[in-house]
């Protein structure tokens, strides 16, 4: 049986559901273009470091928290 994973779901991938560089509803980001590796998809590295096979030295960095605008800021 392959290890590689078909289905997307956003319940899954805690770190890659947490980035701000995930293209949202596939398997890549900006660090990873062509696959998000199944170690970081799974949650077994938290890709606090660039990996050996990675071509650029993007992280993980979490998504920027949208404020919530009061009646005032409308």
């Amino acid at each position: 049986m392959s290890d590689i994973i078909v289905d997307y779901n956003p319940y899954f991938f805690p770190v890659c559901n947490k980035c701000q560089h995930l293209n949202g509803g596939t398997f890549s980001c900006k660090a990873f273009p062509e696959r998000i590796p199944n170690e970081i998809l799974d949650g077994d590295n938290d890709h606090s470091k660039p990996l050996p096979t990675q071509k650029n030295d993007l992280v993980f960095t979490p998504k920027k928290k949208k404020s919530v605008l009061s009646r005032e800021e409308e």
